[in-house]
């Protein structure tokens, strides 16, 4: 786990950083189980050999849907499904046959580790701004001028304004328009890297507020790491996304909508103040009835593991 004063000299060279490529082996049976090192925390924080691949799909992010599911995720052949949150049992239940291990999120792992070593945060100052990301073939829709001049209008409480790129908007130059306002910009740096976690939980602890155009990931993770989280008034419509799953079918108003509507309503209410709704909300949406101590979780990765024996 790097420490803090390496996460800021990480973010020295963010070219560097975000160009970052992965070494292509990994023992991981299902690669998506390495993004943002969710494999590796399991491992750690359970003891599990980190030379033996995690025999279950690990979710990507958090899902505010019934009923969709990743292709990937449909055609993996792994026996099971370290599943959250709990209502998204429901399809992989009806649509695959694979074993449902009722599980939290690799983050709250991530989270407690972090926290058992570095119980002190730094200095905290400001807001960290997360962006709306996208995927490699598709950009966001929003205006990143206005949200920029938006940012800036921010009280003079939220002041001064970090920007956190994901790394394929940063190498598709979309940090322009906070540059050239002269907010700082930073990365967690490539999603496949195992430091990504940790080096966003570095980020974050050194700023007081946290915000963003969109419902991602990175809004449940702040709000759960404990920072007032502010959305800006435009909100981009949604995208097929990295991090929160909505997918929308062709016609009329889905479940996750409305849910993802709701969240969004929830977290423009008492914006400095903790709320003890969005805290149930973002605790619910991790996961968090099914944290596991170390000697749990490593009997949910041998019993998964088991299921691929062969007698």
């Amino acid at each position: 786990m790097i420490d803090f004063e390496q996460a800021m000299r990480d973010q020295d060279d963010l070219d560097a950083l975000c160009s970052w490529s992965p070494d292509e082996s990994t023992v991981e049976l299902f690669s998506f189980n390495d993004s943002y090192g969710f494999a590796r925390i399991l491992k750690e924080y359970s003891g599990y050999p980190l030379d033996r691949p995690i025999e279950a799909i690990i979710p990507h992010g958090v899902y505010l849907n019934t009923h969709a599911m990743e292709k990937p995720e449909r055609d993996s052949e792994l026996p099971a499904v370290l599943n959250y949150p709990a209502f998204r049992a429901q399809v992989w239940e009806q649509e695959t046959d694979r074993i449902v291990v009722p599980s939290a999120s690799p983050f709250l792992y991530a989270l407690s580790m972090f926290r058992d070593r570095f119980p002190e945060r730094p200095d905290a100052q400001g807001t960290i701004f997360f962006t709306a990301h996208t995927i490699q073939s598709q950009r966001t829709n929003a205006r990143w001028y206005k949200v920029a001049d938006e940012l800036m209008a921010l009280d003079e409480c939220f002041q001064p304004i970090t920007v956190c790129m994901h790394h394929i908007d940063y190498t598709k130059g979309l940090h322009k328009p906070f540059v050239q306002r002269k907010m700082r910009v930073v990365s967690a740096g490539n999603a496949a890297d195992p430091e990504f976690i940790y080096r966003w939980l570095h980020l974050v602890s050194s700023h007081k507020y946290a915000a963003s155009n969109d419902l991602g990931s990175a809004v449940i993770y702040a709000a759960e790491f404990g920072l007032p989280v502010h959305l800006l008034s435009h909100i981009v419509d949604h995208l097929p996304d990295l991090s929160v799953r909505v997918m929308v079918r062709p016609k009329g108003i889905t479940q996750a909508q409305e849910t993802r509507k709701k969240i969004v309503e929830l977290f423009r209410t008492n914006t400095d103040q903790p709320s003890a709704d969005r805290a149930e909300v973002v605790r619910y949406l991790l996961g968090a009835e099914n944290l596991k101590t170390a000697e749990g979780l490593r009997a949910d990765l041998e019993y998964v593991a088991s299921l691929t024996k062969k007698d």
